[in-house]
């Protein structure tokens, strides 16, 4: 078992210095190549380098690694304008809601739908902000995974990283709190928006 975690140990950490190595800003990525990347088996990083999002991010030049997952799920998160169907949006929309005046809105009106205020949307004018705020602020890269290990790979990829809005199963990372009482917020005002 042990020797199982550190080769899956050692394959994280070179799967991070190549996609370290490859990255692109997203405005650069049409739609159409997100989706080719979602067909082919792999691993996809979201990077950052800014200061807008805190979270101890920013303070050099170098990119920080803040999301990662299987490539077959790029195209829900990055290639939509659609924050209820992405926790990766929601998380970002919440980091950068008062700033840009992002308005959070229930993700339906369908009140069986359990979900439909944590898992927010934003309205037209805030979804196309954020998606701007995307295409202009983060670095996608991508590496190639064989299929039956990419359920290994990307918990691993979680923590030997700990990317700040990777918020599930990732106990290293020190930033989650702050990200989930931001998106408390913007679930309080789902609650409170009127159409």
């Amino acid at each position: 078992m042990i020797e199982k975690e550190q080769v899956l140990w050692q394959v994280a950490q070179q799967m991070t210095l190549n996609l370290q190595a490859n990255t692109r800003k997203l405005a650069d990525i049409p739609v159409a190549e997100l989706e080719n990347i979602a067909q082919t088996p792999g691993i996809f990083a979201v990077f950052y380098n800014g200061r807008e999002l805190g979270l101890g991010i920013g303070k050099t030049d170098e990119l920080a690694m803040l999301y990662v997952d299987a490539a077959s799920q790029i195209v829900r998160h990055l290639g939509q304008p659609d924050t209820g169907a992405t926790g990766l949006r929601r998380s970002l929309a919440a980091m950068l809601a008062y700033k840009y005046d992002l308005q959070a809105k229930p993700r339906t009106t369908d009140e069986e739908d359990v979900d439909r205020f944590d898992n927010y949307a934003l309205t037209e004018e805030s979804e196309a902000k954020l998606t701007d705020w995307l295409k202009d602020n983060l670095y996608i890269s991508v590496v190639a995974a064989s299929p039956d290990t990419i359920d290994q790979l990307v918990p691993a990829m979680i923590t030997s990283n700990a990317p700040v809005l990777n918020l599930t199963n990732n106990k290293n990372n020190q930033y989650g709190a702050e990200v989930k009482r931001c998106r408390k917020q913007l679930t309080a005002a789902a609650k409170a928006y009127k159409a």
